[in-house]
């Protein structure tokens, strides 16, 4: 007796709402080291991070979703909500 296994995947949209505007926006970032110099590590990665998630908490329309980095980039995956200024 054979078993099939079937995986449903579903993704939980987040919709967020402002006065006249309804919006998903995700956005991934990749910020490079000038030559793709290895300059984030021994503890600089990490008060990169630091950084970002300040910038988080100084505009609190922003939402930094999560922040990785390696030797050479960062990757942030941040929410940011249209602007019609």
């Amino acid at each position: 007796m054979e078993v099939a296994t079937v995986f449903c995947y579903t993704l939980v949209m987040e919709i967020k709402k402002q006065a006249y505007v309804a919006y998903y926006t995700r956005y991934h970032i990749v910020i490079s080291t000038k030559y793709r110099r290895k300059i984030l590590r021994d503890g600089f990665g990490e008060y990169v991070i630091k950084a970002v998630i300040g910038i988080g908490k100084q505009y609190p329309e922003i939402e930094i979703v999560e922040v990785n980095t390696d030797v050479d980039h960062i990757h942030i995956l941040a929410l940011i909500p249209p602007n019609f200024r």
